[in-house]
């Protein structure tokens, strides 16, 4: 079973899947991208949200945070200390982000202010929101269960994908599995305990032969085979989405979650595809 979990990849519909043009691994890298020019204007937020811890702000609630600076923003009261903490925050984030708008400003306080204004509302404020919407699906249990697999790879690439594909498809995986037992009248899913390693070995390359052909019978083992890949290409993306939690938590930009600790962003295979 094992190394029929190992033709799930071969099949062609799997191998013309880009994990690099999956959306989460789009997203995961406009946000990156993002957080490094971000990442060095965050001092200036934390500064900001201790102005205003004892009015009742703080505490790393984003959200709250955001509306108190719409408030600033409209003119409405705020303590001076907090205008400032705030200010300085997203004029910090604006020569990050609109380096040219802040130079055209000049020194006009007006025009900068609707620049900050302007970073803030349709730059910084959809960054963190796309962000938190990537991590919403985070799963630390399957993270961990994933991690737990990788050094099969490196052992035996078979036991990897069954292991995984038990984690992540088990359903989908079993249809799999099934379809190739009923392609062609064939029994590709072997009984192993009466059935040699070169009988193994033989149906295994005998039933890639017929997924990779144009055998209208495997079709079924096909589709089955696909969604089992998409599914673990999608589950690939815990390690890179804890990640993300993790910047978004520890400077108060999102509710805590649990989050499984590591320091692996992704399996090989991903990497090399």
């Amino acid at each position: 079973m094992p190394s029929l979990a190992a033709l799930v990849p071969k099949i062609p519909a799997c191998q013309s899947m880009k994990p690099s043009e999956m959306l989460w691994v789009t997203k995961s890298q406009a946000f990156f991208q993002t957080w490094e020019k971000l990442k060095v204007c965050m001092p200036k937020y934390e500064a900001f949200l201790q102005t205003h811890v004892p009015l009742g702000g703080g505490g790393g609630d984003f959200n709250n945070d955001v509306r108190v600076m719409s408030k600033k923003m409209e003119g409405r009261a705020m303590k001076e200390e907090s205008q400032v903490a705030l200010a300085e925050f997203y004029l910090a984030v604006a020569l990050q982000l609109r380096p040219a708008d802040i130079d055209a400003a000049g020194s006009d306080s007006q025009a900068l202010l609707q620049v900050a204004r302007d970073c803030a509302e349709k730059d910084f404020e959809p960054c963190i929101e796309q962000a938190r919407d990537l991590v919403a699906d985070y799963n630390a249990a399957m993270h961990e269960a994933l991690e737990e697999t990788s050094p099969f790879y490196e052992v035996d690439s078979s036991l990897f994908w069954i292991s995984n594909f038990d984690i992540v498809a088990p359903m989908e995986f079993h249809h799999f599995l099934t379809a190739l037992g009923h392609g062609s009248g064939q029994q590709w899913t072997l009984d192993r305990a009466h059935t040699s390693p070169k009988a193994v070995e033989q149906a295994v390359a005998e039933a890639e032969e017929a997924l990779l052909s144009g055998d209208s019978s495997m079709e079924p083992a096909r589709r089955a085979g696909e969604l089992v890949y998409n599914k673990w290409l999608q589950a690939s993306s815990m390690p890179v989405k804890a990640v993300v939690a993790n910047t978004l938590m520890s400077h108060g930009l999102m509710v805590s979650i649990e989050v499984y600790q590591s320091d692996k962003l992704l399996p090989d295979y991903i990497n090399s595809s």
